[in-house]
């Protein structure tokens, strides 16, 4: 997702534009107020046009026409998950410290021994969870930080990871269920 900005977007829509369909680069004109768009013909609703949108023609299927068309939404609005994928959900605790260092020294405690909960509620920085001894409860990929998640996906049940460093600092996580 290196290109964000002004990215293609596919989408269909009904349209009462007859002949339209058979010039498979010609430029249209959303000649409604609104016009519903459509994951494909007859589908899900994902979104609108406003009209006077300017969209390309790409194909068509009975009184359906396949359109692109350009726009810009922020970053923090893409995911490179596909939503149709069937999430997955797990369980997690874990460990927020600032430095490095910290996060080395509860890493060793956790390997001789101690308690994970016990060592979140004296040691976390995560106000919301380290009372719960981190536990994040329930949550699915791409709710968190990118590192966050891709070390806790990693994870099997009651597996520890390394320490994980995000943009808030550093973690250690306790995959749970």
């Amino acid at each position: 997702m290196k290109k964000l900005a002004g990215m293609c977007i596919v989408l269909c829509f009904l349209a009462g534009t007859g002949g339209y369909a058979q010039d498979q680069q010609q430029q249209a004109y959303i000649n409604t107020s609104v016009e519903n768009l459509l994951r494909s013909p007859g589908g899900a609703r994902v979104g609108q046009l406003s009209g006077n949108t300017r969209v390309v023609i790409l194909g068509s299927e009975g009184e359906w026409i396949r359109i692109a068309t350009t726009g810009w939404v922020r970053k923090s609005a893409l995911t490179e998950i596909d939503p149709g994928e069937q999430k997955v959900y797990i369980q997690a605790s874990h460990i927020l410290v600032r430095t490095e260092t910290e996060a080395e020294e509860i890493l060793a405690k956790l390997q001789a021994g101690d308690d994970f909960a016990k060592l979140a509620r004296q040691y976390s920085i995560d106000e919301a969870s380290k009372e719960n001894g981190g536990d994040l409860g329930v949550f699915a990929k791409g709710d968190f930080m990118a590192a966050f998640d891709e070390a806790a996906f990693k994870l099997n049940p009651g597996e520890t990871s390394g320490i994980v460093k995000s943009q808030i600092g550093y973690h250690i996580i306790k995959r749970t269920r």
